[in-house]
């Protein structure tokens, strides 16, 4: 074997054995800190077993929150579907509405009798805010004293422009009350379409964290089966490509070692850890 290998091997062994002497207590410390109320009293840190548990109660305990977040968003994207169905049908009785009002102003006064009510505005827009804020102005005009208002082409015609503006009122209405509605429901939507985003990605870096953690974890304990494991099912979830033949394949059993966990808790301990890797879809 070449002497620089012996020596490389040599070296990165002392540095490691450094490490676990000059920061093992520190890095006990904070990784336990979080979890300090599970510590039962007289004991600094959790042990082994506690702190994996732990590890995976906080990975489900996000797991559930995103799940939470996500059915939330779910029943507000469908309250936005319901918001937008009333509000185009709102829309359709509306332009009806101002259609009719049009040709009973035409006549009345005759053509381009109704320019000036419609707030010389060419065309009923499709437009759903557009559309509102016509019908507003020209509820304004007919209801304003003030307005002045064409003269009948035929004698004896007496006009009412409340009675005019009457004809609009209820889809007018309701129109405004669904776009202020459908506002504020698309702005919650949005806001926890955002929290969702920040939750999935916080989620996932923990996730990653904490199956390298127990991938190492496992192969160093002498569960190389479970870290293999481990380590293709973070590689799908993740979006990642299976090793190619020869770049990290899984270590061979033996041939007195059954194809299945060495023990019940093991294979326990490989569910509960595979699925607390797993993120509900956005």
């Amino acid at each position: 074997m070449p002497y620089r290998t012996v020596t490389n091997a040599r070296k990165l062994a002392s540095r490691l054995a450094g490490h676990s002497r000059k920061h093992g207590e520190r890095v006990a410390d904070s990784a336990t800190r979080p979890y300090h109320r599970l510590i039962p009293d007289g004991r600094r840190y959790l042990d082994l077993y506690e702190y994996q548990i732990a590890l995976g109660e906080t990975v489900d305990e996000m797991r559930q929150e995103l799940a939470a977040i996500d059915d939330r968003h779910a029943r507000e994207l469908q309250s936005v579907r319901n918001l937008r169905e009333l509000r185009d049908a709102a829309v359709a009785d509306l332009r009806e509405s101002l259609f009719q009002l049009k040709q009973t102003l035409e006549g009345y006064f005759g053509p381009g009798g109704s320019h000036k009510i419609f707030d010389e505005s060419p065309a009923v827009p499709n437009d759903p805010e557009m559309l509102h804020q016509l019908a507003e102005r020209i509820h304004h005009n007919l209801t304003n004293p003030e307005f002045p208002m064409p003269e009948p082409t035929q004698d004896g015609v007496v006009v009412s422009p409340r009675v005019l503006a009457s004809s609009f009122e209820d889809p007018r209405i309701r129109l405004g009350q669904f776009l202020v509605w459908l506002h504020d429901s698309e702005s919650e939507s949005k806001h926890t379409q955002s929290s969702k985003d920040a939750a999935v990605e916080q989620l996932e870096k923990l996730n990653g964290k904490v199956a390298r953690f127990f991938e190492s974890f496992y192969d160093v304990a002498g569960h190389e089966r479970l870290a293999s494991r481990l380590r293709r099912s973070s590689r799908r979830r993740s979006g990642g490509s299976e090793p190619e033949s020869g770049d990290e394949a899984e270590p061979s059993a033996e041939p007195s070692e059954a194809p299945v966990p060495s023990s019940a808790e093991e294979s326990a301990e490989s569910a509960f850890v595979t699925s607390s890797m797993s993120v509900p879809s956005p």
